[in-house]
């Protein structure tokens, strides 16, 4: 039997965390031992899976967003918060995480989905893609674009920069770090570098650093293209990423249009929402 990761992946295609102890969530049911998450209708903590069959519709610093599926708060045993990352783990094939599911909760999983997505009836001009570390946002992408009315889509204007980049490039604010620490300053960089040392690979890796010193690190980059300019410029947009958590990658995309292009208007769609809804 395949994994909803690999239906749901299917499915995109042809429509043309942190270590928990034992969880019960909304929505998904998660197994830490194995790093097995399986959908569930019987509880309602982390993911909303309700039979309501609607978008979610919130605003993000000003921005409209469009959401998919209602992400809420997910607790562990402690009763300590946390957030619904293995849902995006498993949908990613990332960290070990898989979905177990039946081939019923499968098809009514993916139904539900394209329901809801095709109620979304805005008209945008071009859709921009945030940049991922899986094609998720890209599959995603394709869904959308066949259920609203969108003429251009721009997925390659973004590129997530590797560690050696931002530290050779200095992408670090180090002035407002210690504007915003005073005498904590060498303590908050120091924790800031130990961060990227934690992380595995050569890509910077956004849940090694702690929520609140993310915005002092540039790690999303534009590619120049003026060939776009007309996709973008008095046109109404909508920016597309997985799930909203820290906020940082959307605001840092933000900022590299606004800066750099005038659209009449911007809005975020997700596949979740984001917490706090």
């Amino acid at each position: 039997m395949k994994n909803l990761g690999d239906l749901i992946k299917e499915s995109f295609i042809n429509t043309d965390i942190n270590e928990y102890d034992n969880y019960i969530i909304e929505g998904l049911n998660i197994d830490p031992n194995e790093k097995i998450v399986s959908l569930t209708d019987n509880h309602n903590k982390g993911l909303d899976l309700s039979l309501i069959n609607n978008p979610v519709y919130s605003t993000y610093k000003g921005y409209n967003v469009i959401s998919i599926f209602k992400r809420t708060k997910l607790y562990d045993i402690n009763d300590v918060q946390r957030d619904g990352n293995p849902f995006i783990y498993a949908l990613k094939n990332k960290n070990g995480w898989k979905f177990k599911i039946t081939d019923k909760e499968i098809h009514k999983y993916i139904k539900r989905f394209l329901e809801i997505c095709k109620k979304i009836k805005s008209s945008y001009d071009t859709i921009i893609i945030t940049p991922s570390s899986s094609d998720i946002n890209e599959k995603f992408m394709k869904v959308i674009s066949n259920q609203v009315n969108c003429k251009d889509i721009i997925n390659e204007y973004f590129v997530k920069l590797s560690k050696e980049e931002i530290i050779d490039d200095d992408l670090i604010d180090k002035d407002q770090i210690q504007n915003d620490y005073g005498n904590d300053y060498t303590k908050v960089l120091a924790e800031i570098n130990r961060s990227f040392r934690r992380m595995k690979g050569e890509s910077f890796e956004a849940k090694y650093i702690k929520k609140e010193y993310l915005k002092y690190i540039k790690y999303i980059s534009t590619n120049s293209n003026d060939n776009i300019r007309d996709k973008i410029d008095n046109k109404d947009i909508l920016l597309l990423d997985d799930t909203i958590s820290s906020g940082e990658t959307l605001s840092q995309c933000i900022e590299g249009i606004i800066s750099n292009f005038n659209p009449k208007s911007i809005t975020i769609i997700t596949l979740l929402s984001q917490l706090n809804e």
